[in-house]
């Protein structure tokens, strides 16, 4: 299969570079002072930067099915509630689809495995996810866009486009409207989409994760970043 084209992403960089494993564990390891604004650390909010435009793609039919591929991740993104540290995880268990027509995304559904996510910390993982998240019951959080997005994408590797639109995210077995903003790069090798979500635990029925350590906020981001390849 062809390898989609890369953006060089700083989460989740859900997004959790978001290359997220390794910028994820910091955090938690170190409860260092809050980050300061000139920070050098390493977010887990997903950036994109330029692409090189060798692989331009005019008129490339970019309409059907792009299917999720092996380099997407998502994650997490909490404040500790005591002096500010960040707290950040994730997972490279991500799959799902991408429908274009017209030129327009009109549809999207992607499925993460929470079971998998990781901070880097063992201990703070199993209560992540046996205690907060419930995974051996809710073992998955969806994403869906639920109307298609009237914006018509662009073909040139490396293009950037922000988009935004209407989705629902269903996390510990409660669905919830949410607001989507994604960046969105589609060309001749591939397609690459990230975007965050700003969400409240409580809303899902989610304890703010206490982490022995660090009791963090309720208020939390969710971010992902997608390299998918049209089918």
């Amino acid at each position: 299969m062809k390898k989609p084209v890369s953006i060089s992403l700083a989460l989740v960089a859900m997004a959790l570079s978001v290359g997220l494993v390794a910028a994820v564990a910091a955090p938690l390891l170190n409860r260092a002072a809050p980050a300061s604004a000139d920070s050098s650390s390493t977010s887990v909010i997903p950036k994109v930067t330029d692409g090189s435009a060798a692989s331009i793609a005019s008129g490339k039919n970019l309409d059907g099915t792009w299917s999720v591929q092996q380099g997407s991740t998502a994650g997490y993104q909490v404040t500790e509630g005591r002096d500010g540290a960040v707290l950040t995880g994730s997972t490279d268990d991500v799959d799902g689809t991408l429908t274009v027509r017209g030129r327009n995304l009109v549809a999207a559904e992607v499925t993460v495995d929470l079971s998998t996510i990781t901070c880097g910390n063992a201990a703070a993982d199993r209560y992540l996810r046996r205690t907060a998240l419930q995974t051996d019951r809710y073992p998955t959080a969806e994403i869906t866009l639920d109307e298609p997005i009237d914006v018509a994408l662009g073909s040139v590797a490396g293009q950037i486009q922000t988009i935004t639109g209407t989705g629902s995210l269903t996390l510990h077995g409660v669905t919830r409207p949410v607001s989507l903003t994604l960046q969105a790069s589609f060309g001749a090798d591939g397609a690459t989409v990230t975007g965050t979500i700003p969400i409240d635990f409580t809303e899902y029925g989610v304890t703010g994760p206490d982490f022995g350590f660090a009791v963090a906020d309720t208020s939390a981001t969710v971010g992902f970043a997608l390299e998918a390849a049209k089918q």
